[in-house]
């Protein structure tokens, strides 16, 4: 680096020959003048300056000192360089990190008392604290911002020449505690070859550190995702957004859910003309959480919960969608269930696997296909129908019924790959539970619920380990998920 921002030939900067290279020279900081020039095994020389901060500290100190350049600039373009540098300049004068302590009328250089007594002398100097990073104003070269968390060390220090100690905590969020401050798409970092950019919109933006490329996930938000004090990045810009995207529509990820469904009202419209389809559900949301947590609780049998990989939300069509809502209606206008206490229609979701012959559900496959030995596929396309009950299977306990289950693990038993797969498929349904006959005992001639009853509830007794529910309308059930997992163990 020039030493133009020190003077080499002061009678301060006093020298000794290198024991390595005779022709270098050690001298005192340009900065400070009372610590020795810092040795640079990377350029084989020694530094200008003792310690990054004095390197910092030196270019902040040239600039808020050039009032004249600063004033001319305020005239002619009517910006308050110095204003703008506030962010930078009004931090701790030794260890560049806290602000300035003020007590309402004065602001002291320094944060508090420690480090006013370590810059007089009176304590070591901390010369592996951290230094703040700037950034340049492109419209502006003299105004600065805040670095954002997650920007490292390194990325400051590269483009001053300087190498950053090895001991220190090398990502600036990790030290300072205080809310990170997103940095605008019109400032870029003083070394542009350690920044990562992306492109969006036309508009360019400079991510950092964990963080790097990344925007929030909600439509039409350009904002940089929030990076927490351990320097991790969220997925989301803030607060308000997290919570969008964590219980609004899966779809668009930029409105609210209507009512019970999982899209807003544009998209699940949209949806409905291109349906049958399935929608991933993104990790993050709550109904992914939802859906997850069933699956494990329920979980009862001796084989290990497998983990779940990935959940898909089933579009039906606009006419299976009618009829099953046409049929809720009616069994909740005939037993009155919510007021109860219950849900409409006295509805639930239960299990059911069945045979999977594609590799539907497995990562990037959403493409129903057309071969009528796949039971998932065509269950999933258009929904359950009691004619396959007898060609299907040759026994029902509890009759010629759909059969579903409040036990996952109990479902996984009838969930069969006849396609090569990691991972397995089940079904997550809605259910019209209705008025449910509850037996306990085999009942094989059943073809209808008992007269007065809208289903079978099959409990767990003699010949019973695991609980069934058994509807035997059409229009009772509809496929709401499809829940891909891992074989179990």
């Amino acid at each position: 680096m020039s030493s133009t921002l020190g003077d080499p030939s002061s009678s301060q900067n006093q020298t000794s020959v290198s024991p390595i290279f005779p022709n270098l020279h050690q001298g005192l900081c340009d900065n400070c003048n009372s610590q020795p020039q810092r040795w640079d095994p990377l350029k084989g020389q020694y530094s200008n300056y003792c310690s990054d901060s004095c390197a910092i500290g030196s270019i902040l100190r040239v600039l808020q000192l050039d009032s004249n350049l600063a004033g001319h600039q305020k005239a002619s373009t009517g910006v308050n360089a110095n204003a703008n540098a506030s962010s930078v300049l009004d931090v701790c004068n030794h260890c560049m990190q806290r602000p300035r302590y003020t007590d309402g009328t004065t602001v002291h250089p320094y944060c508090g008392r420690t480090c006013a007594r370590l810059a007089k002398g009176k304590g070591p100097a901390n010369v592996n604290a951290p230094a703040p990073t700037s950034y340049v104003n492109t419209a502006n070269p003299f105004a600065f911002a805040s670095p954002t968390r997650g920007t490292t060390l390194a990325d400051t220090t590269g483009a001053l020449g300087i190498t950053p100690p090895t001991n220190s905590r090398n990502v600036i969020g990790s030290v300072n505690r205080r809310k990170s401050v997103r940095m605008p798409s019109v400032l870029t970092p003083i070394d542009f070859h350690t920044s990562s950019t992306t492109t969006r919109n036309n508009r360019s933006t400079v991510y950092w550190g964990s963080s790097a490329g990344q925007t929030c996930l909600i439509a039409g938000c350009e904002a940089p995702v929030y990076v927490g004090s351990n320097g991790f990045a969220s997925k989301y810009c803030g607060r308000t957004h997290k919570q969008l995207g964590e219980s609004g529509c899966i779809s668009c990820r930029g409105a609210q859910t209507d009512g019970s469904i999982v899209f807003c009202r544009p998209c699940y419209d949209g949806l409905l003309y291109t349906a049958p389809t399935i929608v991933e559900v993104p990790r993050d949301h709550e109904r992914y959480k939802s859906v997850e947590s069933q699956f494990k609780q329920k979980w009862l049998h001796s084989k290990k919960c497998p983990q779940v990989r990935a959940i898909y939300k089933i579009v039906s069509t606009r006419t299976n969608v009618t009829k099953y809502e046409r049929y809720l209606n009616l069994i909740e206008a005939k037993g009155k269930f919510t007021s109860k206490g219950k849900s409409r229609g006295n509805e639930n979701r239960r299990w059911h696997g069945t045979t999977r012959v594609c590799n539907i559900g497995d990562k990037g496959v959403t493409r129903f296909c057309s071969n009528p030995s796949c039971s998932l596929c065509c269950i999933m396309r258009t929904s359950f129908d009691l004619s396959f009950f007898a060609k299907k299977t040759s026994f029902g306990r509890f009759g010629s019924g759909i059969y579903t289950s409040a036990t996952s693990s109990k479902s996984d038993a009838y969930s069969q790959n006849s396609c090569i797969s990691q991972w397995k498929a089940m079904l997550l349904n809605r259910v019209v539970v209705g008025k449910g006959y509850k037996l306990k005992v085999d009942n094989t001639a059943l073809t209808a619920p008992p007269a007065g009853y809208d289903s079978v509830i099959a409990e767990v007794g003699a010949r019973l380990n695991y609980d069934e529910l058994v509807v035997y309308n059409n229009d009772a059930i509809r496929p709401s998920y499809l829940v891909m997992y891992d074989t179990p163990k």
